[in-house]
């Protein structure tokens, strides 16, 4: 039939009289009293405290048991009030035998969570006519002592106290896996319900996030902001949902039961969203959306999760300070949701020189190393974008061009290899091709004499930005492309072009970078050791004439998984992952335990209190070794040791040139993860970026292989990986005359191979964990950090 309602089942009941009654909680709930009844017995559920405490006038029993186990094994007489999260469910039944297990089949410590297994008189000799699932739920009881005896896996997770009671808390199949944690979903409920305005809860994930239905205790609205503060006290911070959805009632199994798989799936729009409350979360949040290309951000968003890394996190400060929300990067590492970032932000005074900056300054150490590559063309050493300019009011973009060379002193640097100039921007500006190719225009840039960049309209409507590498690097592009881009808006709209204030200056910041230098990191890089790698041709030579690429790409899915899933598992960064597989790659290569590979980074780290380059062209670039010992373990564990490794690096390796020559690196091969090069919202706006056959960003051709066929490259194996049009693609540049493609191409093949290998683990349920740089106030070894998590694995159900 249709069931009945809870006014007719309250009036069954009178009628017939009944003294007894048992049913699921979840019936209980929406009734209000039951006149005459003598005995409630709860069953079938998780019981809240407050239902043992909804009918006075009758004894409470809260009773558990499968019904493989002849119905009921256990049950918990309530005599007073509950002080657990739900009702126990108490001690076994005469002939009943109750255990608390782990996943080897030893029993767990008191207080720790582990599975219920029955045993004893009641239990069922298996599901008939179905062998396969009676050998996986009826397993062999190695404690009866009875030959033959069999257990009942309930599937069911519960905790012994001291005087033996049991506590349910989940079900194994609502235990998930979310963000690196095992999170208990029942756990989540059992605290949402002993809130006073919540009469009924239920959790579900949806598309990897905590989903909270709520039924109110009364008709007032539920305040989603107090509410998750309230869970905040009593659940850690990956178990607190951040939507919840009210709702009048929540569909029922025909037993009874919540029926979580008919639950409303949440819009899409109110997914894990809560919107900013102030307005430095405002900007933050509008911040983060614009550099990550997501549609808008929760305050309680992660940001690497989102898919954020060291090098956005730069574009991060730089927005933010520009709209008046002064944060470091480091800021962002150590707060990365947009409520806790806005609570250490600062409102920022910018202290740069603010005019056209001209004068000397020192050669970086980086710039030092490129003169010292001895280069037969030194003006020849550029990077370049194609913009897409189809339909361009050219006007606009002349005062578009000239906005940016103002703006950015680095645009206007000079060097004879022994110091830097700057400048005065006359004499630079928008350019027509006049039948000049694409490798005409790179081959005419001039260190002393300038320009070092060009900004070129081509016939078919593409404009190239060509810049020698000495003004740019990875990071410059994205800055320099967003201010042209904003300024051409400006003109375009006939409003008046304001880029920010400047930012600290490229001469300010080399003048400064050799009061950096410490000494005592001497020891250190001292003691990262010199690694040989293998060559199919010992007496080949390593020239520009000789170089060859492969190039090897993960699935867009895989790309997703690297950049938003994966991180959460070990709290790690992308690079980390990254250079976990490069540093299993090579071990296996060489057949060394460890393995010495030069980084290049960012290079602008915070050295300065009064220094600010967040939002400053130049070529910043650091280039430093690292020694990476992966461990011959599994990937979890490689994971560990490298996050580790890298973190111990000092200042993120930007001392290295300042107190080693960069022409004597221990290595010869080298890594470079460049980000996200390609602008979010591709060419849906004038000057977008538009993609070639070597990417977004790509280098400038020799003008001959005569020319520059003797040149030596410097790393014999340069690995360079971008993220472009949602996909991330590896470049493994080579000499021919060193190794076969074959060669090559099987080792980037095992890269990929074990990047996969690490997408599959940080995905998987049994991944996750701390290392000792998560918590670097308690002063823990790894080997204790582990001992530790041993200790503890079972309640925190890793």
């Amino acid at each position: 039939g249709r069931g009945f309602s809870a006014d007719e089942l309250v009036g069954q009941v009178v009628a017939e009289g009944v003294t007894h009654v048992m049913l699921p909680p979840s019936v209980l709930s929406v009734v209000d009293e039951l006149p005459g009844v003598r005995v409630v017995i709860a069953g079938g559920e998780k019981c809240s405290p407050q239902l043992a405490g909804k009918f006075p006038g009758a004894r409470f029993v809260n009773a558990y048991g499968p019904t493989e186990g002849t119905v009921c094994v256990s049950v918990m007489a309530v005599d007073g009030p509950v002080s657990a999260a739900s009702v126990p469910i108490g001690r076994p039944l005469s002939n009943v035998r109750l255990y608390v297990l782990d996943g080897r089949m030893e029993p767990v410590p008191v207080g720790v969570v582990g599975e219920l297994f029955v045993g004893g008189s009641g239990v069922a000799r298996g599901y008939l006519g179905r062998p396969g699932l009676t050998a996986e739920r009826f397993v062999a009881d190695p404690f009866g002592g009875v030959s033959g005896g069999r257990l009942y896996r309930t599937g069911d997770l519960v905790r012994r106290w001291a005087d033996g009671t049991l506590e349910y808390v989940d079900r194994v199949d609502d235990q998930v896996k979310l963000r690196g944690f095992r999170v208990e979903l029942g756990e989540i409920e059992a605290v949402l319900t002993r809130h006073p305005g919540i009469r009924d809860a239920a959790v579900t994930v949806h598309e990897n996030r905590l989903i909270a239905y709520v039924i109110p205790a009364d008709s007032e609205a539920v305040n989603n902001a107090a509410l998750r503060e309230a869970l905040a006290l009593s659940l850690p911070e990956h178990m607190v949902p951040a939507t919840y959805l009210v709702m009048e009632s929540f569909p029922r199994t025909p037993s009874g039961k919540t029926d979580r798989r008919a639950l409303p799936a949440p819009e899409a729009e109110h997914a894990e969203y809560e919107s900013p409350r102030d307005r430095a979360e405002h900007i933050l949040a509008e911040v983060w959306a614009e550099v990550l290309g997501v549609e808008r951000v929760g305050v309680h968003d992660n940001f690497f999760e989102l898919g954020g890394d060291s090098i956005l996190s730069i574009q991060v400060v730089a927005r933010a300070r520009t709209r008046g929300v002064g944060i470091t990067p480091k800021l962002v590492f150590d707060h990365p949701s947009v409520a806790d970032l806005a609570t250490v932000a600062g409102v920022e005074a910018v202290r740069a020189e603010q005019g056209i900056v001209t004068g000397e300054a020192p050669l970086t150490p980086i710039q030092t190393w490129f003169y010292g590559l001895d280069l037969p063309d030194c003006d020849h050493y550029n990077q370049s974008v194609l913009l897409d300019a189809v339909g361009v009011d050219r006007d606009a973009l002349v005062a578009a061009v000239d906005a940016v060379l103002v703006q950015h002193d680095a645009l206007r640097l000079r060097s004879d290899g022994t110091r830097l100039w700057f400048a005065e921007p006359e004499g630079q500006g928008l350019e027509d091709a006049g039948g000049r190719t694409l490798d005409d225009v790179q081959a005419s840039l001039d260190l002393v004499e300038g320009p070092i960049v060009r900004f070129v309209l081509q016939p078919d409507d593409r404009l190239l930005v060509t810049a020698h590498h000495m003004a740019v690097d990875g990071v410059s592009w994205r800055i320099l492309l967003e201010d042209l881009a904003a300024a051409y808006d400006a003109a375009a709209d006939g409003r008046e072009i304001d880029l920010g204030l400047k930012t600290t200056s490229f001469k300010q910041w080399a003048t400064r970078l050799r009061d950096a230098a410490d000494e005592n990191e001497i020891a250190y890089w001292n003691a990262v050791p010199v690694t040989e790698f293998p060559v199919d041709h010992t007496a080949g030579g390593n020239t520009l004439a000789s170089a060859d690429t492969v190039t090897v790409s993960l699935t867009a899915e895989e790309t997703r998984a690297v950049l938003n899933d994966v991180p959460a598992a070990y709290r790690t960064q992308i690079n980390d992952v990254l250079l976990t597989a490069l540093a299993q790659t090579l071990a296996g290569w060489t057949g060394q335990d460890t393995v010495t590979v030069a980084l290049e980074g960012h290079g602008r780290e915070e050295l300065f209190d009064d220094i600010d380059v967040s939002r400053t062209v130049g070529w910043f670039t650091s280039l430093f070794p690292v020694a990476l010992e992966p461990g011959r373990t599994d990937p979890g564990e490689a994971l560990k040791r490298i996050k580790e490794q890298l973190r111990g690096i000092p200042r993120r390796g930007v001392g290295y040139g300042l107190v080693h020559d960069l022409a004597d690196l221990p290595t010869r091969i080298s890594f470079n993860y460049l980000g996200r090069l390609d602008a979010p919202g591709g060419g849906e706006r004038p000057l977008s970026p538009v993609m070639t056959d070597d990417g977004v960003l790509f280098g400038s051709q020799a003008r001959s292989v005569e020319e520059l066929g003797e040149t030596r490259r410097f790393h014999v194996l340069e690995i360079n990986g971008v993220v472009s049009e949602g996909v991330i693609t590896f470049r493994w540049t080579y000499s021919r005359d060193l190794h076969e493609e074959a060669s090559i191409s099987k080792l980037s093949g095992l890269f990929l191979n074990n990047l996969r290998a690490l997408i599959a683990h940080c995905t998987s349920p049994e991944a996750g964990g701390y290392t000792s740089s998560d918590f670097p106030m308690a002063s823990l070894s790894t080997k204790k950090l582990n001992r530790v998590a041993r200790r503890f694995r079972a309640q925190e159900g890793k």
